[in-house]
C-alpha cells in the first residue's frame, strides 16, 4: 500500500510539475509577445505622433513662408529697397509711407503670431513708420540673411529677438529684382 502512495505521489508531483512547467513556459513566452507587441504599438503611435506633429508644423511655417514670398513680389518694396541709399536716407526715400504701411498691415493681419514684418538691406531693417534702423546696424551678421546670401527662404532657430525681446523664429526670403538681389523680406513669429 505505502508503494501505491509512493508511486501515486510520484506521478502527481510529476504531472504538477510537468503541468506548472508548462504554464510558466506559456506565461513566458505570452508575456514576451504581448510586451514586444506593446512596445511595437507604442513606438508606431509614437512615429505617427510625430509625423502628425511634423505636418502640422509645416503647413503652419508654409503659412509664412507663403506671406514672406508675397512680401519679396510686392512691387512696391522691391522699388522701395531699390531706391533706399542705406540707413540715413530711409524716412526720405521715394516710397517710404506705402512700404511702412504695407509691412506694418502685414503685421497687424496676423499680429497673435506675426510679431513684426519687415524689409532689410545690409545695413538697415524697416519694419513700420516708427520702427527702422536709424544706426548703423549690420543685418548681414543675422541668421535670417542666410536669404540673401543663399538665394533662398531661410527659417531661422528660435532666438531672443533684440527689438521685442521676445523668442522668436524668422523667416526670410530674398527680394530679387530682374535677377538680382536687393535685400529680404522677413516675419518674426513667436
Amino acid at each position: 500500500m505505502k508503494t501505491n502512495k509512493s508511486i501515486s505521489k510520484k506521478i502527481t508531483t510529476t504531472i504538477l510539475i510537468v503541468c506548472f512547467s508548462a504554464l510558466l513556459i506559456t506565461g513566458i513566452i505570452i508575456v514576451k509577445t504581448v510586451s514586444t507587441r506593446f512596445k511595437d504599438n507604442k513606438r508606431q503611435i509614437l512615429n505617427e505622433t510625430a509625423l502628425s506633429i511634423s505636418n502640422k508644423a509645416e503647413v503652419f511655417f508654409e503659412k509664412y513662408i507663403t506671406v514672406v514670398e508675397q512680401m519679396a513680389h510686392d512691387k512696391n518694396l522691391q522699388e522701395f529697397m531699390i531706391n533706399a541709399e542705406g540707413y540715413q536716407t530711409l524716412p526720405v526715400t521715394r516710397g517710404f509711407d506705402i512700404a511702412t504701411a504695407t509691412t506694418d498691415d502685414i503685421q497687424k493681419a496676423d499680429s497673435e503670431i506675426i510679431l513684426t514684418a519687415y524689409i532689410a538691406e545690409d545695413d538697415y531693417y524697416l519694419a513700420s513708420p516708427t520702427v527702422y534702423t536709424q544706426t548703423v546696424y549690420d543685418v548681414s551678421s543675422k541668421e535670417y540673411y542666410n536669404a540673401v546670401k543663399e538665394n533662398k527662404v531661410c527659417i531661422t532657430d528660435p532666438y531672443i529677438d533684440a527689438i521685442t525681446g521676445g523668442i522668436v523664429i524668422t523667416i526670410s526670403a530674398p527680394v530679387n529684382v530682374d535677377g538680382e538681389i536687393v535685400g529680404l523680406t522677413a516675419v518674426d513669429i513667436a
